[in-house]
């Protein structure tokens, strides 16, 4: 009889100590697919990326996803950018902590894929709470 009781009191602990748990998580983002192709030039752009990710969050209005773009060649960093990308721009909470697969994608401008070297994007993401995931990072030769 002992045993059920603590087994009882053990689920409801875990039941009451779930959802506070994941809220102190931080937002997770992780590589599942990875497509680089490139394309003419065509409006300033000549790459399309796609990644499929799982992507983990509290969404809320202050989620975003900030990608930096970089070429290099060599050492020396030929062109460098920044985009950032709200996630909750229509929402009025923050929504409880989930995980989803996502595809994301993008075109890259013509001065990072155009010449040699190689393209580096990392991507970060913040969650409606403000807290940032670990940085998602890749690199693909030019």
């Amino acid at each position: 009889m002992k045993a059920g009781v603590l087994l009882a009191a053990l689920a409801a602990a875990a039941t009451l100590a779930g959802p506070a748990a994941a809220q102190d998580r931080r937002p997770e983002i992780v590589l599942k697919s990875l497509t680089f192709k490139r394309t003419a030039v065509r409006d300033g752009f000549a790459a399309s990326i796609d990644l499929r990710v799982r992507l983990c969050l509290s969404r809320g209005p202050r989620a975003v996803i900030t990608t930096r773009e970089v070429r290099r060649v060599g050492s020396v960093v030929k062109a460098r950018g920044t985009t950032i990308d709200e996630l909750g721009v229509d929402l009025g909470k923050i929504y409880p902590y989930r995980c989803s697969m996502y595809q994301i994608g993008w075109l890259a401008e013509a001065r990072f894929v155009v010449g040699g070297g190689s393209y580096s994007a990392t991507l970060r993401v913040r969650d409606g709470r403000g807290r940032l995931s670990a940085p998602l990072a890749f690199t693909v030769r030019l």
